[in-house]
């Protein structure tokens, strides 16, 4: 047994080699300390030859006969050490011994620190956008209902427009009545006067009938135009609402395939 011992031992500087990285590596067999190496920040108060003693590590290792990770803090040297215990065993797969690996996980420690804060940033992106999308959906409902009042009041102008005409020939036709009235009234001499004044009055309020009809003709096409421009202006406001809409779903869509991906790094 002792040649598998001496194996390990002398594949140890080959081993190093191969990983690239700051460790240290301990062996033992069942009764002490055959071999121990440290790394540059990677210290062990043990020495070889001292006599084995048992960690939880290697009495996990003891107990299912599987290798062993545990990263810990080794707080006098401010670093994180990843041990990996691997069972040593003789033909008849029993545990004559143990070999230690053990590197420095500060970095990687700290990477996962700085997934895990990026992950609960990426949540709080995430709700924030889906706050947004929710935002720009009920922007563009309202939109729509807005255009539709907005229609609806385009309509009504429309309609408008076509008492105002009705009103307009009644007032032409009532002038031409007024001035008829008053050509009669004329030749009817003295006993026309009383008729005379009724077919003034009609004329005067046929004038007034057609001064307001323009009025109004004119205030109702300022606010067809404006209606007309605020419909242009809500259709294209709406297509960039819906644009939104859609990239924000998109980005959503991103942002948890990016905090799934840093989940699975993390893991």
């Amino acid at each position: 047994m002792e040649n598998i011992f001496e194996s390990l031992i002398k594949a140890t500087p080959i081993i190093k080699q191969i990983i690239e990285e700051d460790c240290a590596i301990v062996i033992k067999d069942n009764e002490k300390f055959l071999f121990v190496e440290e790394g540059k920040n990677i210290k062990i108060p043990i020495k070889a030859g001292m006599p084995a003693m048992d960690t939880p590590a290697t009495e996990k290792v003891k107990s299912t006969k599987n290798p062993d990770y545990t990263v810990w803090f080794v707080k006098e040297y401010g670093t994180y050490a990843k041990h990996s215990t691997v069972p040593i065993f003789d033909e008849n797969r029993n545990i004559i011994g143990m070999y230690s690996f053990i590197r420095d996980a500060t970095e990687e420690e700290k990477n996962k620190v700085t997934s895990e804060e990026l992950i609960n940033e990426i949540c709080d992106v995430e709700t924030a956008v889906k706050i947004i999308s929710e935002s720009a959906e009920e922007i563009s409902k309202k939109l729509n209902e807005i255009i539709k009042i907005s229609s609806k009041s385009y309509e009504d102008i429309e309609k408008s427009n076509e008492a105002l005409k009705l009103i307009d020939t009644t007032t032409r036709k009532t002038n031409i009545l007024g001035i008829n009235a008053n050509i009669e009234s004329a030749r009817a001499g003295e006993l026309g006067r009383g008729f005379s004044v009724v077919a003034k009055e009609m004329m005067k309020l046929a004038s007034q009938s057609g001064t307001m009809s323009k009025e109004i003709e004119d205030s109702l096409m300022r606010m067809k135009s404006n209606v007309e421009a605020t419909l242009d202006a809500m259709n294209k406001f709406q297509e960039i609402v819906e644009a939104q809409e859609e990239s924000t779903k998109d980005i959503a869509i991103a942002m948890e395939k990016i905090s799934n991906i840093s989940k699975m790094l993390i893991k």
